[in-house]
């Protein structure tokens, strides 16, 4: 981005805003396949995976503060600079990480033809557009539709990222040698419990289903990259966490756009919560239904 600073136009920014997210979803896939590797069995996976959460997390949080701290004093331009800097110095860590060398193979599109590895992560679609409600359906929700002011809805995130810190590594321990599916299936139930707490409107009780939303999450989140970990083969598990990725970041945006929808086609707060909340149900339903046989994961 640093680099679309020092060649100025809106059409050097579009072009390097969509490399940065390109290769960012790049690293992401490389990054899911080396915790899982090092987690090497279920409960491994589990505790790489929440630790990670974390990590992100925190960075989530410290980012918006450091770089509004940069901004104000060397500018929006130099900012970017150092951003990128920053970025190409911790790149240099990872010469010190040690992997197994066959996660460096060439792109193996092989997993497209894996029908029943996509038959098994295909209710994630589902899942994932179900929990982007928590993102920017939730945020015109609150902000519009319940006058929240902007300066008090940043107090929903500072409590989300508030008890993934504090909780995550607490309730992973209490996921180790658990039936994978049935706990995601709680985690998405304790995000159809928060939703519909979003209904009856106000800042108080936006951070109570924010409470209850966060712990759902608090569940799926480790157990979904577990999951699909498991089911992937292991030598080629960053090409098979590669499609995974695709999945999940495809269908987030496909939660938002039905969240708009939803947000446009109803006023009643209860309407929008209980039409989202039935995708939730319908994932769940399929999710069970696909992986039925590999409840005893």
């Amino acid at each position: 981005m640093g680099v679309s600073f020092l060649m100025p136009g809106y059409f050097v920014f579009i072009v390097m805003s969509l490399f940065q997210n390109f290769f960012g979803s790049s690293n992401m896939a490389a990054f899911n396949a080396y915790v899982g590797e090092l987690g090497s069995d279920q409960n491994g996976m589990i505790r790489g995976y929440s630790r990670m959460r974390i990590g992100i997390n925190v960075g989530w949080a410290a980012g918006p503060l450091i770089g509004g701290i940069l901004i104000g004093y060397f500018g929006f331009k130099n900012t970017w600079i150092i951003s990128g800097v920053i970025v190409l110095a911790s790149s240099v860590l990872f010469l010190f990480l040690k992997a197994k060398q066959r996660f460096y193979s060439n792109l193996d599109l092989s997993t497209f033809k894996d029908l029943d590895y996509l038959k098994k992560i295909s209710p994630f679609v589902l899942i994932y557009a179900f929990i982007a409600q928590f993102g920017l359906t939730l945020t015109i929700y609150e902000t519009v539709n319940m006058n929240v002011p902007v300066s008090l809805y940043g107090l929903i995130y500072l409590l989300n990222g508030a008890i993934v810190a504090l909780f995550q590594m607490p309730m992973a321990k209490m996921l180790y040698n658990k039936n994978i599916v049935r706990w995601i299936e709680y985690g998405i139930i304790l995000y159809i419990v928060g939703f519909f707490v979003y209904a009856f409107g106000g800042l108080i009780y936006a951070l109570l289903g924010t409470c209850i939303t966060t712990l759902g999450e608090n569940i799926v989140s480790p157990l979904s990259m577990t999951f699909a970990n498991l089911l992937s083969k292991e030598e080629k598990r960053g090409s098979y966490l590669g499609v995974f990725g695709m999945l999940s970041s495809s269908s987030r945006s496909l939660g938002s756009l039905y969240g708009s929808f939803l947000l446009s086609k109803f006023t009643n707060p209860f309407e929008i919560w209980s039409s989202a909340d039935l995708l939730g149900a319908l994932s769940i339903f399929y999710f069970s239904l696909i992986n039925r046989q590999k409840r005893s994961f």
